[in-house]
Formats: C-alpha cells, sequence, structure tokens
C-alpha cells in the first residue's frame, strides 16, 4: 500500500479491529498503535500494530515487545469498520 494511503489511516491510534491483509494472503487481526518507534518506522512505511492475541498483555503494561510491525509494502487491503 503507497505510503500516502499508510498514513492517512495509520497515523492514529483504532479503536476496533482492522484486519490486515499482505499481498502474500497472511492476515492480521488487531489494532494501529502509536509507539516510541512510530516517527522512524513511518519513514520506511512500517506500521506499529497490535495483534488482538496480544492486546490484553500489551494494554497490561505497554510492552513494545508485542507490537507486530507491519510493512506497508506488503499490504494489500485494510479492513476497517469506518472505512467505505
Amino acid at each position: 500500500m503507497e505510503l500516502l494511503q499508510m498514513k492517512a489511516f495509520a497515523q492514529q491510534p483504532t479503536y476496533a479491529s482492522a484486519t490486515v491483509t499482505y499481498k502474500t494472503g497472511e492476515t492480521f487481526v488487531g489494532f494501529f498503535q502509536t509507539t516510541s518507534k512510530s516517527v522512524e518506522l513511518e519513514k520506511e512505511n512500517k506500521w506499529s500494530f497490535i495483534e488482538n492475541n496480544n492486546a490484553g498483555a500489551y494494554k497490561e503494561n505497554g510492552d513494545e515487545k508485542f507490537a507486530t510491525i507491519l510493512d506497508g509494502e506488503n499490504i494489500m487491503k485494510i479492513l476497517y469498520p469506518t472505512l467505505k
């Protein structure tokens, strides 16, 4: 997905689950989340994402080891309830 498209979507945390599909067919379900690495990652079209299976642990202590780094170049589509 192009950097401008990703910026418009992923610069703010999401509050409902988003489904991200890579070009390979691999899917990730969870939340985009701003982290201490977000500014640097954005320069590379990469984004911090908390998968639902890690959400409880992340919310409990905020440890960024629970974040998955998504590469915007590999993203084919994002399904999010508020996107039309």
